[in-house]
């Protein structure tokens, strides 16, 4: 399988952002709840970003 194959199925299977059961969802109340708000925006924010590169690395 080669580099580009690989970085389309991280891509799917990150797919975390938006519609139902998503990351937007419960993530945030439960890091609100357990007093991690800072972390989880910081944590989201890098993430989607990374994921946002190689997507555009991909097409």
């Amino acid at each position: 399988m080669s580099d580009q194959d690989k970085a389309k199925l991280v891509v799917a299977a990150t797919r975390v952002f938006g519609s139902l059961g998503s990351w937007n969802d419960s993530p945030p109340w439960s890091a609100q709840q357990l007093n991690m708000e800072k972390e989880f925006e910081e944590i989201t924010s890098e993430f989607y970003e990374k994921r946002k590169q190689l997507m555009q690395r991909i097409v």
